[in-house]
């Protein structure tokens, strides 16, 4: 049964619907992140996805500079702002309008369009369709809890790479699907066959969480959100050393093939 205390719930999942929702009620990280930790351990949050994700650039040789990345689901602009900032040409898109408005105003180099990742693409094909050199679609898949929307989601994501292209998705890659809440569904690495499919082979799936994103068992969020970065710190060092990958989000780097 759904807790209606909880602030994940929404029943029926209107997907657009919520995410309106929740970022009009605040245009904030905490808005796109997790809602029972603070601003602040939503923050060390972000910060480590980015410390991996620039790793994991670096690693493969990915160069974002010149280069054109769809940033899907780009919610409050953190991933849109950290290519921009490495000289690539970003569109984002989002299923808000809330999003995309904001984008507009405070991220002015990047092209933002209200757009829905799972949905039929043909209006847009021309437009998107081998357009790009990076696909970033993190913290996003897991929220598309139908199947069908979401194997199209990866349908579309294949259709917009390039030949030679990456693509970057966070999800749990574990053994098995986990419905976490009415909004997410974790999805495990099988059911991603069908990027091989669609001409992804993928490279690599690495850690990004460890401790972070979730509650330590004993300790009250106050304390949690109290050494978020010491959390950051250990969750990095065990990444860095090739720990056994865990139980938490990673992230998944797929290359299109020619």
């Amino acid at each position: 049964m759904s807790d209606k205390n909880n602030p994940e719930y929404l029943n029926p999942y209107d997907l657009g619907k919520y995410w309106e929702n929740r970022l009009k009620s605040g245009f904030d990280i905490v808005a796109v992140g997790h809602p029972l930790f603070n601003h602040r351990y939503n923050e060390y949050m972000y910060k480590l996805q980015l410390l991996v994700l620039r790793d994991v650039l670096k690693k493969y040789g990915i160069s974002s500079g010149g280069k054109k990345v769809l940033d899907v689901g780009c919610g409050t602009g953190v991933f849109s702002g950290f290519y921009l900032r490495n000289s690539a040409q970003v569109t984002g898109i989002d299923i808000t309008t809330t999003s995309i408005e904001k984008l507009r105003k405070s991220l002015p180099d990047g092209k933002f369009i209200t757009m829905d990742i799972s949905a039929d693409f043909a209006a847009n094909k021309e437009y998107f369709e081998n357009q790009f050199d990076i696909i970033n679609i993190l913290n996003v898949i897991f929220h598309i809890v139908d199947d069908m929307r979401f194997e199209r989601a990866l349908g579309n994501m294949a259709a917009c790479l390039k030949e030679g292209g990456y693509l970057l998705i966070s999800d749990y890659f574990g053994d098995e699907d986990i419905v976490a809440a009415p909004n997410t569904k974790l999805r495990g690495l099988n059911r991603y066959n069908i990027l091989e499919l669609k001409g992804i082979k993928v490279l690599d799936v690495i850690p990004i969480y460890f401790l972070m994103n979730r509650r330590l068992n004993l300790l009250p969020y106050s304390i949690n959100n109290l050494i978020s970065p010491l959390l950051v710190a250990f969750d990095y060092i065990i990444t860095k050393l090739k720990w056994p990958k865990g139980n938490n989000i990673k992230l998944l780097i797929g290359r299109k093939q020619s």
